[in-house]
């Protein structure tokens, strides 16, 4: 977002439309574009601040008007009004980073900042810190992702190496459990808590856990559908067992159809019997 530089000098109290050095210098306002830094973003958070408004409250400041020597009000005015001390670097250029007397880097972008504003006391800084830490105390780092090598591997030697879901849980908390840990001794050695999780890690963190929940949930549902086909199984075999006993004769018939059996064919032996006798005689 551009500064415009008209409307600035007008929010401090300038008037007029102004002189150029140039034809049509002053068409339109200057427009500055927005410092492009990592400000407030973690890396240099401790050291930023509102840039751009410091230089140009440093600039209208030094700009001293006089229009009338006799006046000494006037004069005492632009006197008191001292021009703040521009730090540079080493090479000559101006220092982007914070000055002593300046609008800490929370109100960068929103407002412009007051010379006297003031500044935050001690029990201030050490609840907004306390704050600060528990928030980023609940999260934790992800593991770290690393290529996974492919080699070929045969069916049995692939079955046997698969272990058990149970020890595939086991060590997928033991893992989380060390890394807490890691996490923490982190946090307590470095004080820089911002450092304690990366976006990719969350990112990773929630694709791990949204795997558990479907990985869970196909267990359960494998587990649902194996019970509800023995419990089919079991149905249909007890109603074989069932149709079986029924259609079975029981050893009284077995042994009435024996008998009769029998008796048919000693009666046809008799028939043969008689048969060749007529035959004879």
């Amino acid at each position: 977002m551009p500064l415009d530089g008209h409307s600035y000098l007008v929010a401090q109290g300038w008037s007029g439309k102004g002189n150029g050095l140039r034809k049509g210098a002053i068409s339109k306002p200057i427009t500055v574009n927005q410092k492009k830094t990592l400000a407030g973003l973690g890396k240099d958070r401790d050291e930023a601040f509102p840039f751009w408004d410091h230089l140009f409250s440093a600039a209208s400041q030094a700009i001293t008007v006089k229009i009338d020597d006799s006046d000494a009000s006037d004069s005492d005015e632009s006197s008191s009004n001292v021009a703040p001390v521009l730090r540079r670097t080493t090479t000559g250029i101006l220092s982007n980073r914070r000055p002593v007397d300046v609008t800490p880097a929370s109100t960068s972008g929103t407002s412009t900042p007051e010379p006297n504003m003031p500044r935050l006391g001690l029990v201030a800084i050490a609840k907004r810190e306390a704050a600060k830490r528990n928030l980023y105390s609940r999260f934790y780092r992800g593991a770290v992702l690393a290529p996974e090598s492919e080699q070929p591997k045969s069916k049995d030697t692939f079955d046997s190496n698969i272990p058990a879901p149970e020890t595939l849980s086991a060590k997928a908390k033991s893992k989380e459990l060390a890394e807490l840990e890691e996490l923490e001794e982190l946090i307590e050695e470095t004080d820089n808590i911002e450092l304690a999780e990366t976006k990719a890690q969350r990112r990773e963190r929630r694709r791990r856990e949204k795997e558990e929940k479907e990985m869970k949930a196909k267990k359960k549902l494998e587990k649902k559908r194996r019970k509800e086909r023995k419990e089919k199984e079991r149905l249909e075999s007890e109603a074989a067992m069932n149709v079986s006993v029924i259609s079975s004769p029981t050893d009284e018939a077995k042994a009435e159809r024996k008998r009769r059996k029998k008796e048919e064919k000693e009666r046809k032996v008799d028939e043969t019997e008689d048969k060749k006798k007529r035959t004879t005689s």
